[in-house]
């Protein structure tokens, strides 16, 4: 490995939006992105901040700063490769109802049998605001 704990949420998220709605697994991945990343970033912001400086060459401010700044950053390559980056952007999707989001975040974690991540561990309600991010 690269010498950290991985962590594929953002993935079970994408899956969950990809079988509801038969989207593809990449756009569903950039779709959720930035709103997943906004939400774990609190709990590991020194990872985001070294993508931010190795991967993105974000070389100053705060670690908080180079966080949101890589996020950002990524959110903004994902543009330039016409990807979606919320759920209006993203095709046969648009913007969807509160029981919605509620299905998915549910259906991401097997009906509240597990939960997914490392770094910062996601339930149910976590799922559900990060789709709710994503829902504009």
């Amino acid at each position: 490995g690269l010498g950290n704990e991985k962590d594929f949420s953002v993935h079970q998220l994408g899956h969950a939006l990809s079988a509801m709605f038969d989207a593809t697994h990449g756009a569903t991945l950039s779709a959720v992105w930035g709103s997943w990343a906004h939400y774990v970033m609190p709990s590991a912001p020194e990872r985001f901040a070294r993508y931010a400086e190795k991967v993105l060459g974000v070389q100053t401010g705060t670690v908080a700063e180079k966080a949101k700044n890589g996020i950002e950053l990524t959110v903004q390559f994902f543009r330039s490769l016409d990807m979606p980056t919320c759920f209006s952007e993203l095709r046969g999707v648009g913007i969807q109802p509160d029981e919605v989001l509620h299905q998915l975040a549910f259906d991401c974690m097997f009906g509240g049998t597990r939960t997914v991540g490392t770094f910062c561990k996601l339930d149910i309600p976590a799922a559900y605001t990060i789709y709710q991010n994503a829902n504009y």
